[in-house]
């Protein structure tokens, strides 16, 4: 299973040798001249060829997944990986033990249990939101 880089460790004002980004990413060599075939900038005028610091983590940064933000009536479905609308049934707005509202309930896709914190300010909205939905399928 691939891992993701761990760029966050990495110095804007050093130069790297291919085997050293490597070592300071947690990834293999070949990984690190993959990405030099598409598009990540060396300088090559000298062997061994040498990667900016700041030039591998803007690379990094470009690379990454978009944040997907769930919408105040979904929860993120860490099995589909995806903010997902709860099943019409399932779907709750419970207290925690600490007093905090929070929405609960299984995922549409796959049927995984969610659960997502809310904002005081949001719960009668998402309760809205709630019960059109159970409206409209029944």
């Amino acid at each position: 299973m691939a891992t993701r880089a761990r760029w966050k460790g990495l110095s804007t004002h050093r130069s790297y040798k291919v085997e050293e980004a490597a070592l300071a990413l947690g990834a293999r060599k070949e990984t690190v001249r993959r990405w030099i075939k598409s598009g990540l900038p060396v300088i090559a005028d000298r062997r061994p060829a040498l990667i900016r610091g700041e030039d591998l983590i803007a690379f990094l940064w470009a690379r990454r997944a978009p944040k997907s933000r769930c919408a105040p009536c979904e929860c993120y479905c860490v099995k589909c990986r995806a903010p997902r609308l709860p099943r019409l049934q399932t779907g709750e707005i419970a207290i925690s033990a600490f007093g905090r509202p929070f929405l609960r309930g299984s995922c549409c896709a796959c049927g995984t249990r969610m659960n997502k914190p809310l904002r005081r300010t949001l719960v009668a909205e998402v309760a809205a939101s709630l019960a059109e939905s159970s409206r409209r399928a029944g």
